[in-house]
């Protein structure tokens, strides 16, 4: 975040030619970092040392991943500072449907933990490549030359208001991997590999909440007032554009598995537990852009490490005892828990949290999943019909206006794909809005 921000405020004054240089700053800051601490696991790996029961490749594969996973974020944030966020969201659906289809086909022939961590190697490399691209023809288009130096200045900026993210987010995808490895090490590999396509079709959804949230961070940052509202919006609208997803995905948790990977059926309960957590995630996200935008870093620390900690706590617990929905369990119980110093931070605050429209916005996409589970409605009409229901309740009762729906598309795409869109779907979107 503390390389969003210095590029959101560089973006808003107009200076221009600040922006390549704090981008390679952060990116040699990052791997200054990232490439000791793969080194490290490297010496681990060739000494033969055992870590959590993980082979040499294993930790070979682990160490490449620090390399390939610590960049790319920071060019993502250039395209959220700059709203240009459909860049993001191209880079993350490639990047996540290619860790899904690799990661099946490597599973499938007997890879196990090999089969995953190279899967998403490959994911992050191809999510690396496709912000490059992206970047280097923004740059192109702003007429900015890079230099492959680093700015003591721009980094003791940066630094200032990163310090609130970067620890805890690398805790955080800590938290995230250690499920995976702690299943392979205890439970085994047909487990690990349940638990790593049901992770892999739930991020999809973690995505979207995410990628609906940045784009507010851009704008939380340059307010001095109206702070408060703008996050409650962006809680709202993402709350508004996910439960309905998460809630199918929960209600017809087997079928992923009937169309893609008949052999990971087993992993339906792993999802469901998975996607009901992205019902609180917009919450705690939306929260904390929020927190720091005010420079409340702190509180941003304490959430992020409090959902870690509940984590890990809980995987050394249940995962030996439960395997994947053990896992998926303590994921979700790290978000559950996180909620205490959210709440506390609320207190300080003052920010006014509308728990009653939050429960009305899961509680419509709810009620119809119940109807929909109980009358046995096969998936190819319960799923229109969930989509199209929540949609119209939405929309007539003022939890998404129109406005708003035009600015979520025009976030994804491009204002010519949103125009020919529109044109084959006007009148669905009179329908829902009562034109």
């Amino acid at each position: 975040m503390g390389i969003r921000r210095h590029i959101g405020s560089s973006w808003g004054r107009g200076e221009y030619t600040r922006i390549p240089d704090a981008l390679i700053t952060a990116i040699l800051f990052s791997l200054s970092i990232s490439i000791p601490a793969a080194s490290i696991l490297f010496l681990v790996s060739i000494v033969g040392y055992p870590l959590l029961g993980l082979g040499q490749v294993e930790l070979l594969f682990l160490a490449l991943l620090f390399c390939l996973d610590s960049w790319p974020s920071i060019l993502a944030s250039l395209f959220i500072s700059i709203l240009k966020t459909q860049h993001v969201t191209v880079s993350n659906s490639v990047s996540s449907a290619a860790k899904l289809v690799v990661g099946l086909i490597l599973l499938s022939n007997g890879f196990g933990l090999i089969g995953i961590l190279v899967s998403i190697a490959i994911a992050s490399a191809i999510r690396g490549v496709i912000l490059v691209g992206y970047t280097i023809r923004t740059m192109s288009v702003l007429r900015l030359r890079t230099r492959l130096a680093a700015s003591i200045e721009i980094l003791r900026d940066i630094l200032r208001a990163g310090v609130a993210s970067w620890i805890p987010s690398t805790l955080l995808v800590i938290g995230q991997t250690m499920g995976i490895i702690l299943i392979f090490g205890t439970v085994g590999p047909s487990a690990t590999g349940l638990y790593f396509v049901a992770f892999a079709i739930s991020t999809a959804v973690y995505n979207l909440s995410g990628s609906i949230q940045s784009l507010m961070f851009p704008v939380l940052s340059g307010m001095e007032n109206g702070r408060v509202h703008a996050a409650r919006d962006g809680i709202r609208l993402s709350l508004a554009f996910t439960s309905p997803i998460a809630i199918l995905i929960a209600t017809y948790s087997a079928l992923p598995f009937t169309l893609l990977a008949p052999a990971y059926s087993g992993a339906a309960n792993i999802l469901f537990i998975l996607v009901l957590g992205s019902l609180l995630y917009p919450i705690t996200t939306g929260y904390c852009s929020f927190v720091y935008a005010k420079g409340a870093y702190m509180h941003v620390i304490a959430i992020d490490l409090t959902t870690t900690a509940g984590r890990l706590l809980l995987y050394f617990t249940l995962v030996p005892l439960y395997e994947g929905v053990g896992a998926a369990t303590a994921f979700v119980f790290g978000i559950i828990l996180s909620l205490i110093p959210v709440a506390g931070s609320i207190w300080k605050t003052g920010f006014k949290v509308e728990i009653a429209e939050y429960v009305r916005i899961i509680a419509i996409p709810a009620l119809m999943a119940v109807a929909l589970h109980f009358l046995a409605v096969p998936w190819p009409l319960g799923i229109p019909t969930m989509i199209l229901a929540s949609s119209f309740a939405f929309a007539r009762m003022g939890i998404i206006t129109r406005s708003e729906l035009k600015d979520m598309a025009l976030a994804f795409l491009s204002p010519t794909s949103v125009a020919r869109v529109y044109r084959h779907t006007k009148r669905i979107v009179m329908l829902l809005f009562g034109d």
